[in-house]
């Protein structure tokens, strides 16, 4: 199934908003909530799922913190230059 243009707004969002950094999978809950509610959307459980396959296949990796708690971390990539620059 093809993803929503919510769906496909929100991962392009995110993507440069958070380019070059690293969030914990809460701060990433967070953020895709926010940009929900930014366009009176609620999120389900497969929202999330949708944006989340929509970042990794842009790119961003996740990973279990060092800390051994089970906490997942999300790096995004660094922002891609325009084409012609």
């Amino acid at each position: 199934m093809p993803a929503s243009k919510i769906t496909r707004d929100t991962a392009a969002v995110l993507l440069a908003l958070d380019a070059g950094r690293t969030l914990t999978i809460a701060q990433l809950g967070e953020q895709i909530e926010t940009q929900y509610a930014y366009a009176n959307r609620r999120t389900t459980f497969g929202s999330h799922d949708q944006v989340h396959r929509l970042l990794a296949a842009a790119g961003v990796t996740s990973r279990l913190d060092q800390i051994g708690t089970g906490g997942v971390l999300y790096d995004f990539p660094a922002a891609i230059a325009a084409q012609g620059e």
